[in-house]
């Protein structure tokens, strides 16, 4: 996220900082991305400003800081780092994407590596509650679709996998509570347990099912999600990092189930005795 107030700042779902204090934690480039395109921001922060008629307003960015190394096995690998912009807000309200249009047409942005996410066109599916088996074969399909070709790296000359979609609501976009996202099957981490048999977590006793829970939760994806925030956190991961380490995939695990004390001492217990020689067998080979 970009915030721009009295001056520029930038910020993570893990962290947020300001100018030197934020580019000293900058493992994955983004401070520096950001601070070396200042200008760049300053203009997409003037348009927001035109729109509001308001020219001290306190401007967010949302979007995705993507591109080579950041994520994995998906299409806009391939391409140099980019952001690419798909919420703002002044002074805490929303604005519309359209506020940057001006901006985001001219070159200057697209030669730094600026989007907007309008660059493509939006997929629409209508939701019937009434009917939620057809909603989900609807949103399913077009999940399927980005996963099999990212259409944002397609538009930018870059062929594969796409990891999921974003969902909003079409007439109230603000409303981020009602924001979801869809994922390809290769990307997407079991929830309530994924595939296992669902069971009530706090009156958990039966050792073999924490087992079968802990093993459908620890995914490779959610284990390198680990890794990625320990990076960001602390700037690299080494054995010095192992218990910040299983204490993510822990809260991120749990977070989706509502677990009794008991039942979240039985899963942590298990659930370390499985993260922690995975870090440890990262490590090493790293090392090698």
């Amino acid at each position: 996220m970009v915030v721009w107030s009295h001056g520029l700042g930038c910020s993570s779902r893990s962290s947020r900082g300001t100018g030197s204090s934020q580019e000293r934690k900058d493992n994955l480039g983004f401070a520096h991305f950001v601070l070396e395109r200042a200008d760049v921001f300053q203009s997409l922060v003037n348009a927001v400003r035109r729109a509001v008629d308001d020219e001290d307003s306190v401007v967010f960015l949302a979007g995705e800081w993507c591109g080579d190394a950041i994520q994995k096995n998906v299409a806009l690998c391939e391409l140099p780092r980019m952001f690419i912009v798909f919420h703002v807000s002044a002074n805490g309200g929303y604005q519309p994407l359209s506020v940057l249009d001006e901006v985001m047409s001219t070159e200057i942005t697209r030669s730094n590596s600026v989007y907007c996410i309008t660059l493509v066109t939006p997929y629409v599916v209508t939701i019937d509650l009434r009917d939620t088996a057809a909603a989900a074969a609807a949103l399913g399909e077009v999940t399927e679709a980005v996963d099999e070709r990212c259409p944002f790296a397609a538009a930018l000359g870059a062929v594969g996998h796409g990891e999921g979609v974003v969902w909003k609501m079409a007439r109230r976009p603000q409303c981020s509570s009602l924001w979801f996202k869809t994922k390809g099957a290769a990307h997407e981490m079991p929830a309530r347990g994924g595939g296992i048999k669902p069971v009530k977590l706090a009156s958990l006793s039966d050792c073999r099912a924490v087992r079968e829970y802990v093993a459908a939760v620890c995914t490779n994806r959610r284990l390198e999600q680990g890794l990625e925030y320990i990076t960001e956190m602390y700037g690299a991961h080494d054995m010095r990092n192992v218990v910040e380490f299983a204490e993510w995939v822990e809260r991120d695990a749990l977070r989706e189930h509502d677990c009794g004390d008991v039942a979240a001492a039985q899963l942590s217990k298990v659930m370390r005795a499985t993260v922690i020689p995975w870090f440890n067998l990262h490590i090493e080979s790293c090392c090698m």
